[in-house]
Parts: C-alpha cells; sequence; structure tokens
C-alpha cells in the first residue's frame, strides 16, 4: 500500500493520507449513463402509467419482497456480527430495500390505511435504513484509512 506522508503532527506521529477506492471507468460510465437514461423512462412512466391498476398475484409480490428483505437483513446482521469485510455492503442493500418497502407501502396503502404505513416508515424503516447507512459508511471509511505509522527516535518510519 502507498501512502504520502504528511508533515508530522505535534507528537511526531506521521499522518498518511488517506487511501481512494479503485477508480473504475467501466462502473462510472454506466452508472451515470443509466442516471442519464432513467430521466426520460420516469417522464414516460408519470404520463403514460393509469391511476390505478388491477394486479394479479399482488400477495405474491410483497410476500416476496419481505422474504427478500428479511433475508438480506438476517445476512447483514451474521456479517456483521463475523466481522466480514462484506456487512456494509449487505447494510447498503438492507438500507436501500427498507426505503423501498417504506415508499411502496405509504404509497400502495389507500387514503384509509394510511396511518400503519406512514408510522412504520417514520418509526422503523426509516431509521434503521439510516442507522445502516451510517455505520456501514464509518466501516467503509475506516477500513480505508491506514492506521499512522509511528517514527522513532532516528526519524525512520516503523510499522505500526
Amino acid at each position: 500500500m502507498t501512502t504520502a506522508t504528511l508533515p508530522p503532527t505535534a507528537a511526531g506521529v506521521e499522518r498518511a493520507e488517506p487511501r481512494r477506492a479503485a477508480h473504475t471507468p467501466a462502473v462510472t460510465l454506466v452508472t451515470l449513463a443509466s442516471a442519464v437514461a432513467l430521466v426520460p423512462w420516469i417522464v414516460h412512466l408519470a404520463r403514460s402509467l393509469p391511476a390505478s391498476y388491477v394486479l394479479t398475484g399482488w400477495s405474491s409480490a410483497w410476500v416476496g419482497f419481505d422474504v427478500v428483505l428479511t433475508t438480506v437483513l438476517a445476512a447483514t446482521g451474521l456479517l456483521a456480527r463475523r466481522r466480514d469485510p462484506l456487512w456494509p455492503a449487505a447494510a447498503f442493500a438492507s438500507a436501500a430495500l427498507l426505503v423501498a418497502d417504506a415508499w411502496f407501502d405509504v404509497m400502495t396503502s389507500g387514503t384509509g390505511g394510511l396511518l400503519v404505513p406512514v408510522l412504520s416508515a417514520a418509526l422503523l424503516e426509516l431509521p434503521l435504513a439510516a442507522l445502516l447507512v451510517d455505520h456501514a459508511v464509518r466501516a467503509t471509511r475506516a477500513a480505508t484509512v491506514p492506521a499512522p505509522r509511528a517514527t522513532s527516535r532516528e526519524g525512520a518510519a516503523t510499522e505500526g
């Protein structure tokens, strides 16, 4: 690992510049192009979708989504417990699924049954998603910033 040495701190310990994640031009291009391509699609959907739609398999869709959400949450917990380096990725996935679940619960609840989905989103799903993202970001940043290296009395860097 290559680090840039910055001026010593008051305690005489050199600081290492934080490592950046590897840049992948293909991922950058594909994700940004996809985001741009989705804008006209969203406009099309907003103009063309009916206000209501009868769907067969509605219960299977919701049960299936909740099974996936439960599985990803359980995987996140197990990976975090094992201190597996993949747990932050699972936490991000869990957070995204929780936000999607909250969104669709509220948007599909109808006017008569809005209280429970709104309370569930506001008090459970969205706070848990925020907690997961916060901890995943902290863990990811901690994993990419090397520990400071101590210097010996002669000024040569030592492994610490």
